[in-house]
């Protein structure tokens, strides 16, 4: 997955944190040593850092809210990053030391990224325009491809079915006894 939204001036300012082991939150810069924070690409400075896309929670240009987390080996174990971000901004990058710690930050953002999605769709219901990349559009672009691509298969099962329908039919008939005369 690509990242290529690009920190300005806030590089300078980073609050980025690290859950140690022991559970206390510490500073730490995700853009130290990079040659020009002004402008920096994230992903591409990810990339460079051995940063691979791990999960991403809330997916979609309409997303109101999204969790992304990236993983890179170091030592004998994982290490991750998670950022929070919404249409405008995102978070200070938050790095934990193995899954069981990301999986506990993503637990208590879920819900969040959750409800977001669901009020982004109540919205995008309500909304009286069609829009190209609503999410509704999307869904009703994608219904009507897949109905069209598979109606063929759909069709030749319809028809699979009613001819074995016919054939028990024929066979339940074959099997009752004959009247005597």
């Amino acid at each position: 997955m690509k990242t290529d939204w690009v920190y300005g001036d806030r590089v300078n300012a980073r609050r980025d944190l690290h859950l140690t082991s022991d559970g206390r939150w510490e500073s730490f810069d995700i853009f130290s040593g990079a040659p020009d924070s002004e402008g920096l690409n994230v992903g591409e400075h990810l990339q460079s850092q051995g940063w691979e896309h791990f999960l991403r929670l809330g997916q979609g240009d309409w997303c109101s809210l999204t969790l992304t987390a990236w993983r890179r080996p170091f030592e004998d174990r994982a290490e991750y990053l998670l950022s929070v971000s919404t249409g405008l901004a995102a978070s200070e990058f938050l790095k934990v030391d193995n899954l069981p710690q990301l999986m506990d930050l993503v637990s208590k953002w879920a819900p969040a990224v959750q409800a977001a999605t669901l009020a982004d769709l109540v919205e995008d219901l309500n909304e009286p325009d069609l829009n190209e990349m609503g999410v509704l559009e999307i869904a009703a672009a994608r219904a009507a491809w897949g109905a069209r691509e598979r109606l063929p298969e759909l069709e030749a099962d319809r028809q699979r079915m009613i001819a074995e329908r016919r054939q028990r039919r024929r066979d339940q008939g074959s099997n009752q006894p004959r009247p005597t005369d």
